[in-house]
């Protein structure tokens, strides 16, 4: 395994670092030739990932919406700004904190892309 996964990195090392390799290892196999592949998502990853996405937008949204109060507010004084702030940057941070979830998704989609495209160069130049 660890001589495919330095192979792999030799082919992709222009656009794949070992932290993308890292991240995608729970998609990682190897074929009978000792070659890396990339296992398909199983249908229940793929609903997490919208899952993720769908909880990720929600806590955006709510974000964006205790600023709209704050602006919206008649009377505010610096605790109330410091709160509702605090409050909008919490949710932030917790919509990203959520879509960090689906980065071995976005490490391995990355990997087959490149895969492709060192293939088909490949393929094409013979």
């Amino acid at each position: 395994m660890r001589m495919a996964l330095i192979k792999l990195h030799s082919q992709l090392a222009t656009k794949i670092s070992w932290t993308t390799i890292r991240r995608a290892f729970v998609y990682i196999e190897l074929n009978s030739e000792g070659k890396v592949i990339l296992r398909e998502q199983t249908l229940f990853e793929k609903i997490g990932e919208y899952y993720n996405k769908f909880v990720a937008a929600l806590f955006a949204i709510v974000s964006a919406i205790v600023l709209v109060f704050l602006i919206a507010a008649n009377e505010v004084d610096f605790l109330i700004v410091l709160k509702m702030v605090l409050l909008a940057l919490f949710f932030l941070v917790c919509a990203l904190g959520v879509l960090t979830q689906n980065f071995p998704i976005i490490a391995a989609r990355r990997i087959k892309n490149e895969q492709e495209q060192v293939v088909s160069n490949n393929s094409g130049d013979v």
